[in-house]
């Protein structure tokens, strides 16, 4: 799933006469992603190593313990996989089901009238889609989730994932 979600902009391709094309079956992926992410929330492990500690191909990072030997997957991590998944899917539908609209400026401009004062109203949101164009399918969410008592601007999103 992670490199699904790495990968988003390279798998959901351009064509100029029918509109946006996967070149996988981005749904039937996320859809086993799903299937097997029930198995591994249906589960706990009991230690079986003679320390007390995990087995050592469970990630710890996504386990926490809940009594002394029992262990499951961590609630930020489902909440987190299930963001990008939601996301990804919702992206996906909505670029697969977009329809191309053919027109010229001129066409545009006869419908509605723009003033000046209409383009500069919509700087403000013409910079925070560019900025969400610049960030992962899901990224925001996850984030808000993370930190959902410091999220105010997509601009610490960025600064989170890219950093430098």
């Amino acid at each position: 799933m992670l490199r699904l979600h790495l990968e988003f902009g390279e798998v959901m391709q351009w064509d100029e006469t029918s509109g946006f094309y996967a070149e996988i079956n981005i749904p039937g992926i996320l859809m086993a992603v799903m299937t097997r992410m029930g198995f591994w929330l249906s589960h706990s492990w009991k230690s079986v190593s003679p320390g007390g500690g995990a087995p050592a191909d469970i990630d710890m990072d996504a386990i926490t313990r809940v009594v002394d030997v029992d262990a499951e997957v961590r609630i930020g991590y489902v909440i987190h996989t299930l963001d990008c998944i939601h996301r990804m899917l919702n992206l996906a539908k909505m670029l697969l089901q977009a329809q191309l609209v053919t027109g010229t400026y001129e066409d545009c401009q006869s419908i509605v009238r723009l003033s000046n004062h209409h383009r500069e109203a919509s700087l403000d949101e013409f910079y925070d889609i560019s900025m969400l164009a610049d960030c992962l399918p899901g990224s925001v969410t996850q984030y808000k989730h993370q930190y959902r008592f410091l999220f105010h601007s997509v601009s610490q999103v960025i600064f989170f994932h890219w950093p430098s």
